[in-house]
């Protein structure tokens, strides 16, 4: 069906395919059946118009509704509550594809959304408890390197004040 249009009519700079009434309505319900949206037909089948799918919709379709498909766009939680709703078993990407009203690949496009968003998720806390402990483990080693610093600079005044027979430290109480 990929090769469907049988008369090609060159207008300036493109060509505009020209499909029968079988050809149209045959596209028409795979959009209907979900096994495409709207735009993906418009893509397969090198539709250079909207208007023109629309057009095919009005006097094609089953379903008066399905014109609604060329606009419709989902946002990010809807599509995760989709995905996780197939993912689940509580329904079928068919079923899902005709009660959102998009083509099967697009709910396809929404599980692999899904998996790469909890995949990353999984993956986060690890990283971030990696990410604290090698934090923790910098900051040990620092304190560490510190409290050294602080013991050599006491031994040091400790035997400047042996050798000199000078008092380096404050005394508590006294003036400066």
């Amino acid at each position: 069906m990929e090769h469907m249009a049988k008369k090609v009519k060159e207008t300036g700079s493109f060509s505009h395919k020209r499909f029968t009434e079988i050809e149209k309505k045959k596209i028409i319900a795979q959009i209907e059946n979900g096994e495409l949206s709207a735009a993906e037909a418009k893509v397969k089948y090198n539709i250079l118009s909207p208007r023109t799918l629309k057009t095919w919709i009005v006097r094609f379709a089953s379903d008066p509704d399905l014109d609604i498909r060329l606009q419709q766009q989902y946002d990010r939680s809807h599509r995760r509550q989709v995905a996780f709703g197939i993912a689940s078993g509580k329904q079928t990407p068919q079923a899902a594809s005709r009660e959102n009203k998009v083509g099967l690949q697009t709910i396809k496009v929404w599980i692999k959304e899904f998996k790469a968003e909890t995949q990353t998720t999984a993956k986060s806390p690890s990283r971030r408890l990696s990410k604290e402990a090698s934090t923790l483990q910098d900051a040990a080693s620092q304190l560490k390197s510190l409290q050294l610093k602080v013991i050599a600079l006491e031994t040091m005044i400790d035997i400047a004040e042996k050798e000199f027979d000078i008092d380096i430290r404050k005394k508590s109480g006294t003036k400066q």
